[in-house]
């Protein structure tokens, strides 16, 4: 997904280099599950279509469409793997969001849409409600753990909110705002619906210590560098804490799930309360002093960030283990 606070664009590239970018109609949502999802194309209509310029007459050499028999040519079905497009994995994940936001409601056989309008306006709560979904109540809920825990590491049972999330992230791109004020980076570090949504804020100088692995110059000097080990690298980093109370939470999630998502949803209720006051309030100081909102904004994401380290630490040392 390639977007700015004006336009967001769907952006598919094969493995034979191949490439298909699709703009999602204003006032519509797309949904990505593991599979490609662009379906129609227009070469002629630029504005919401591009493409590497032999993109069908690649298909055409290499037989997977033929003009004269198929249909109008449709690149999901044309370039995609079948494996991929009739994974249960993939379908249940895009069916559950879709149904979640349309008006119209789908079965998980159906054709489904690249974009479509919601049946009403969609704000950030409704997206990190949706990114916490277990499929509850639908045919592919997942039989719990022992402990209760919805989350399988099994690809044929992948939910929404998985045991495989590192982290889920929701950005926020608000055009009527200075850049740096007005678009966020939500991140909740591993289970989306256990911890709450951090806003990082693009105009921050720097992040709290505890959620850095390396200053940003040695970062970019050896981004693809490929270190194992992260744990013994990086043992006071955050993402360990996080993962522990993950671990634990699902070990007695029927026992605790309840307080957890108390706590989660008391949290984020504050941040949305804070930032309504304090971004007014940067917003007007960025006029003359873009410098020091800068570091208004820096200290605000660290006190979030820090915050929710600091309750998630306290937490973790009252939470009661069962078994696994």
């Amino acid at each position: 997904l390639i977007a700015d606070p004006h336009e967001a664009w769907v952006f598919e590239v094969t493995y034979s280099k191949h490439w298909i970018a699709k703009r999602v109609p204003d006032n519509e949502v797309a949904i990505i599950p593991n599979y490609y999802v662009i379906n129609d194309f227009d070469l002629s209509d630029t504005l919401n279509y591009l493409s590497s310029p032999d993109i069908i007459e690649y298909a055409i050499k290499n037989g997977w469409y033929d003009p004269k028999k198929d249909q109008s040519f449709n690149f999901r079905k044309v370039y995609g793997r079948t494996d991929r497009q009739e994974a249960t994995f993939n379908i249940a994940r895009k069916w559950v969001i879709l149904n979640k936001l349309s008006e119209k409601q789908y079965q998980p056989g159906d054709d489904f849409p690249f974009s479509f309008k919601p049946k009403q306006k969609v704000n950030i709560q409704d997206l990190m409600e949706i990114v916490q979904n277990h499929y509850e109540g639908t045919q592919f809920c997942n039989k719990p753990s022992a402990g209760g825990s919805p989350h399988s590491t099994r690809i044929d049972t992948l939910t929404v909110c998985n045991g495989l999330n590192d982290y889920s992230c929701i950005t926020q791109l608000r055009s009527w705002l200075p850049p740096d004020v007005g678009n966020i980076m939500w991140i909740a570090p591993r289970y989306p619906c256990i911890q709450p949504f951090i806003p990082w804020y693009y105009g921050i100088t720097e992040i709290s210590t505890d959620f850095e692995k390396i200053a940003y110059p040695d970062a970019l000097q050896n981004y693809n560098i490929k270190i194992a080990g992260y744990k013994k690298r990086y043992p006071g980093h955050a993402c360990w804490v996080f993962d522990e109370f993950a671990v634990k939470v699902d070990s007695c999630y029927n026992n605790e799930i309840k307080q957890v998502r108390k706590w989660k949803a008391d949290f984020e209720t504050d941040i949305f309360k804070t930032l309504t006051s304090k971004e007014t309030e940067i917003v007007n100081e960025y006029k003359s002093n873009p410098g020091e909102a800068r570091q208004m904004l820096t200290v605000l994401s660290d006190y979030f960030a820090e915050k929710a380290l600091n309750d998630t630490k306290k937490m973790l040392m009252n939470l009661k283990n069962t078994s696994r």
